[in-house]
């Protein structure tokens, strides 16, 4: 089990795994349904290792993959559609861990060692950034575990090598200071938001760190 993500109008815990597709648990009815990849299908996810979940939008679901890129996933009509590199030449590669609807047409990709990814899904446009040792305002780490939006619509990325604003103006980023070995030199798992304004940060080995937006 790579993620679970609770639907807030259907009573459904989507479950991501690694190797047996998308898993749908419907508590009221005590059911579970299981979206594999089906090769005689061209609408199926196009793999079963499925390693985050995202809301869109519209209601529906966005998936990503370790192998295949991004699924969107209708709800109502059962179908996947694609976002590879295949579908959209743009897109710097298929391996992905992490992914962010932003509500404004933009969905942020977070790759596995080729960072970050901004997808127009309309446009079928992307730009692509990589950390550039020479260039402070690149984003810190080229793996990207969480992309977060949080109540302000800021950006926030969690690398290998600590966490990153992005400034979606000038296509830039702020990487919070970060002590060599201290926790935001981290590579960061996840982000959050509380309703007390400040921003959780969870690390590998580092313990969690809090910062308070205001």
């Amino acid at each position: 089990m790579n993620y679970i993500y609770a639907d807030p109008v259907e009573p459904v815990i989507w479950i991501a795994t690694q190797r047996a597709g998308l898993n749908a648990f419907n508590y009221e009815q005590n059911s579970l349904q299981v979206y594999v990849h089906d090769p005689d299908s061209p609408v199926s996810v196009m793999t079963n290792d499925i390693t985050a979940i995202a809301p869109a939008t519209d209601g529906n679901l966005w998936i990503s993959t370790y192998h295949w890129g991004v699924e969107y996933f209708n709800k109502q009509t059962q179908e996947f559609t694609h976002y590879n590199t295949y579908t959209v030449p743009g897109l710097i590669s298929n391996h992905v861990w992490s992914i962010l609807d932003n509500g404004r047409g933009n969905l942020y990709v977070g790759h596995v060692m080729n960072s970050l990814s901004v997808l127009s899904v309309k446009e079928e446009r992307v730009r692509n950034f990589k950390n550039d040792p020479a260039d402070p305002r690149s984003i810190s780490g080229d793996e990207v575990r969480c992309i977060y939006q949080d109540s302000n619509s800021n950006i926030w990325v969690g690398t290998n090598k600590g966490v990153a604003l992005f400034n979606a103006g000038t296509e830039s980023f702020i990487n919070l200071p970060a002590i060599p070995g201290g926790v935001l030199s981290s590579y960061i798992y996840n982000i959050t938001q509380t309703d007390d304004n400040k921003l959780w940060i969870s690390t590998e080995l580092n313990g969690v760190a809090v910062i308070d937006l205001r």
